[in-house]
């Protein structure tokens, strides 16, 4: 299972998938996505529209947000700001 650790400022453990279209070589897909729920939302809650833009050939990537899931759970004050800063790091960094 894939984690990455991200946020310096507020460092998170968190965990996330890659999901590619089926017999679409990496790079070849028709683009990409990062879908990122709000507050103590997992990445599985995407299903629904992970499977249409799989089928439209998306690449796609999901996540558990800081504090539920899979992710770890600092004891702070989460903020709006810090769950983006950890969003564009995924991104940045492990996603890519």
């Amino acid at each position: 299972m894939p984690y990455a650790t991200v946020n310096a400022a507020a460092p998170v453990r968190l965990f996330y998938e890659v999901h590619r279209p089926a017999g679409v070589e990496p790079g070849a897909e028709r683009g990409r996505c990062l879908l990122c729920m709000g507050f103590q939302t997992e990445g599985h809650t995407w299903r629904p529209q992970l499977d249409h833009l799989l089928a439209e050939g998306y690449a796609c990537a999901t996540f558990d947000n800081r504090g539920c899931g899979r992710s770890g759970r600092p004891r702070c004050r989460y903020t709006t700001r810090m769950f983006a800063r950890d969003a564009m790091e995924l991104l940045c960094s492990a996603i890519g």
